[in-house]
């Protein structure tokens, strides 16, 4: 019986989860209003691999620039995926996205998020 509810739990966790472009996108964006950059650069997909102190640089980079930023907007209120578009290769997906701020701005930005293995990433472009 306990296994029963293990394997219910960790399904019900797994599936909750959108493992899709616009799924990561939408978690990206999320990590960003919330504040968690940490979380953010998890997101993200590099061409080579960091180490803990690169990651720990970009989250600091992060908190400064975007959070500042963000603060100085009044904070996203709102932001929605506009278009998505898979390749036809199925490895990669563009994004266009709005963010919407506290101070009645916004941005509309596009991006691009790859396949990495069976997950989809932000591609950092670097």
């Amino acid at each position: 019986m306990l296994v029963l509810c293990l394997a219910i739990m960790a399904l019900a966790v797994t599936s909750c989860v959108d493992n899709s472009p616009a799924g990561v996108a939408k978690e990206y964006l999320e990590s960003i209003k919330a504040g968690d950059y940490k979380k953010t650069v998890e997101l993200m997909h590099f061409n080579k691999e960091l180490s803990d102190d690169d990651k720990e640089q970009l989250v600091s980079f992060f908190n400064d620039k975007a959070g500042k930023s963000i603060n100085a907007k009044q904070g996203i209120t709102s932001y929605s995926i506009d278009n998505t578009e898979v390749a036809d290769d199925g490895q990669s997906a563009s994004i266009t996205y709005t963010i919407n701020y506290g101070d009645g701005s916004s941005d509309t930005n596009d991006g691009k998020v790859v396949k990495v293995g069976d997950e989809w990433k932000i591609d950092s472009g670097k």
